[in-house]
Parts: structure tokens; sequence; C-alpha cells
């Protein structure tokens, strides 16, 4: 301070006047220190703080609801938030710190140094899925013509390398651009879509498990790979260890 802030008077040490005068200061600067040692200790312990976390829309058909239950039975003091984007979008996102964590569809991440990417589960992909008591459901066998006379679902993000296997599989017919007609950028709704008319699903069979898989031959072997993608080179936010043991354990027990 360049002055004195103690004097010893005799045996006895007291406050000079510049001491005297910064007295309540100085023990507003130590409560808010122990405020802040407190404040850290809660967010590691998870007790609060905040994690803002992407996902794509299957993984968001799996783990929102859950991961929301979770946390607020476990951690009531953390404010969780869920978005659903491309996955362009959430990286970009992620790169600007506006989400701190994405649970996504990893196989066709684009090769970059800015990311940390840790794998935790290889699902079931491609599947074609209909309500209980469809026309279809009771056939041993079908074929993909079969499947055509019906509307198709399926996610508007269908990437490239799941329509070349469509292709690969079935034919140029089955190429998602000209066999699906119905299309959300959301998941739940095609479900519910399925679920209440004859129109067939296509997609992650691990994320529609309330719908009967059809027996398209040949079977569809494609599996997608989903992960944990943050930022590389960024210390780990406190929360994640919580979320990646719980979405790691809910997707690890999904089909495969």
């Amino acid at each position: 301070m360049g002055q004195r802030l103690f004097e010893r008077i005799g045996r006895h040490t007291e406050l000079t006047p510049l001491g005297k005068a910064l007295k309540e200061d100085v023990r507003t600067l130590v409560d808010d220190a122990d405020y802040l040692k407190d404040r850290a200790r809660a967010i590691i312990n998870g007790e609060m703080g905040a994690i803002r976390i992407g996902m794509g829309p299957m993984p968001s058909k799996i783990l929102t609801a859950p991961l929301l239950r979770y946390m607020s039975t476990n951690h009531p003091g953390v404010r969780v938030e869920c978005h659903v984007e491309s996955t362009e979008s959430m990286l970009e996102s992620l790169k600007e710190h506006r989400l701190d964590v994405l649970v996504i569809a990893t196989l066709l991440m684009p090769l970059s140094n800015d990311f940390r990417i840790e794998p935790i589960a290889a699902l079931q992909g491609g599947a074609f899925m209909c309500r209980e008591g469809h026309p279809l459901q009771a056939r041993k066998s079908l074929s993909f013509d079969e499947i055509c006379h019906y509307p198709i679902a399926a996610l508007t993000m269908l990437n490239e390398r799941i329509a070349n296997y469509m292709v690969d599989s079935y034919g140029p017919a089955a190429h998602p651009d000209n066999c699906v007609s119905l299309r959300s950028n959301q998941f739940e709704p095609l479900i519910e879509l399925a679920s209440s008319s004859d129109t067939i699903l296509f997609g992650v069979r691990g994320a529609a498990l309330e719908l009967v898989e059809l027996p398209v031959k040949p079977a569809m072997k494609d599996s997608g790979l989903f992960g944990l993608v943050s930022l590389a080179r960024s210390t780990e936010h406190p929360l994640l260890p919580t979320v990646r043991g719980l979405v790691t354990r809910l997707l690890q027990e999904l089909p495969t």
C-alpha cells in the first residue's frame, strides 16, 4: 500500500489510521475469498454450476429425459441445457464456447486438432421400423420394394455415409432423396408418426424401441459410433465426468 498498516505500541500491535480505514474492506476481501473457495468446491462436487450439452437428434431422443431426470435428482443445484442442432452448427458453438460438450455420431467428424473425441458406444444403425399391427409386421422377410409401398420417414440430417450404405444395399432407389418422403430434424415426432400410422421409420434401432423392426433383406449391418466431443486444448469441464458416466451407461445399455 506504500504505507504502514500496523504499528507497535509498547507490547501491542495496533492498526495505523490507514489500516483502520481499510479494515472493513479487508474483511470483505477475506470473506469473498472464502466464498470463492466454497463455490469452487461446490462446482467441483456437482452441487452447483452449469453445463451446456449439444446432441444429435438420435442421442437427444435416447438421453435427454434420463439425463435431466438424473441431474434434477442428484445434482439439483446444477443448471443443465440440452441443445439439438446440426453437427456443423454444434461444432462451431463448441469452438466459440457456447456449448461445453457434444454427444454425436462421430464417424463423419471432420479431422481437426481442435476437438477431443471420446468413443462411447457403437449402436445398430439403419433399421426400418413400424408400429405394432402394421400390415407388414407379420412378414418374415421383406424386400426394399415392398417397404416402398408405404411412406418412409427419416431424419433431415441423414449423412452421406448412410445414404451410400442404403444405395449399396438396395440400389439407387434407396437413396434417401428418392425414397424418404417425410422428414424432421427431431426424432420424437417421427416416432409418433410411425406409432399412429402405416408410415415406416428409418433410423437407429435403439432410439425407437417402442416400434417393431421389419425384416428387410438384405439386413443392414451398419452401425453408428457415438461419442463425446469437447475442445482439445481446454481444461475439462468440472461436471463432465458426471455427464460422461451417465451417457456412457445409457448408450451402452442399448441394443448394439
